[in-house]
């Protein structure tokens, strides 16, 4: 078994709306097999993206799951959530169900690009959460509140802050945080399926003595 945690904020300068959110959800470690069809064209736009900046496989595939559930939100229902919660029957209820609806519903997305100001704010919100040993907060170590690490790192416009621990795998992590089980409202859905966003980054650090990680995206309008 392993454990799921997820912490999300929405932060929009000029119109704050906050919603802190935390669920702990336990769920049978096992491997997910699903057929769902490469996308060549995200793939391209992946490998474009990430050159040079050194992700790991890990943070790729969540990046390319990323753009596949906003360009393609019916394929992603029908080629992985619903196998998902056929082989992990743990996760159906309220939440899943509204998954489906609310993929049913949308309408494709633009993809996403990689921010070298987000990453850098990511990974030094992942050292801090390594530091606590995977214990998920927005506040750094030094006390500073989501929006002022937002601030200090000069990025303006919008932005958003989704937080993850569990097991090292992309997809999952995506899955878990659309599924947002236990939570009302589902605020990490709604930042990966918002129309504002246009540019996101994604760090994933291990916790040290453990097989688990932390990983931060964060997304922004610009």
């Amino acid at each position: 078994m392993f454990h799921v945690k997820h912490l999300c904020l929405l932060f929009i300068f000029l119109f704050p709306v906050f919603g802190f959110s935390q669920a702990y959800f336990k769920l049978t470690d096992k491997p997910f097999h699903h057929a769902c069809p490469p996308d060549t064209s995200i793939n391209d736009w992946i490998k474009a993206e990430s050159r040079g900046r050194g992700l790991t496989p890990e943070e790729s595939s969540f990046f390319y799951w990323v753009n596949f559930v906003r360009k393609n939100p019916i394929s992603f229902r029908d080629f992985i959530l619903i196998p998902f919660i056929s082989q992990f029957p743990e996760v159906e209820g309220v939440e899943s169900q509204s998954l489906l609806t609310d993929l049913s519903n949308a309408d494709g997305l633009d993809m996403l690009r990689l921010s070298s100001a987000l990453t850098s704010l990511s990974r030094d919100h992942a050292k801090d959460l390594v530091y606590r040993k995977g214990k998920l907060t927005h506040n750094s170590r030094m006390g500073f509140s989501f929006s002022q690490r937002v601030k200090s790192a000069g990025i303006t416009g919008c932005a958003a802050e989704n937080l993850y621990t569990g097991k090292n795998d992309g997809l999952l992590a995506l899955l878990m945080l659309l599924l947002d089980l236990g939570l009302d409202p589902p605020g990490h859905r709604i930042n990966l399926l918002n129309t504002a966003y246009k540019s996101m980054s994604v760090v994933i650090a291990p916790i040290p003595n453990t097989t688990q990680v932390v990983l931060v995206q964060n997304l922004g309008c610009n």
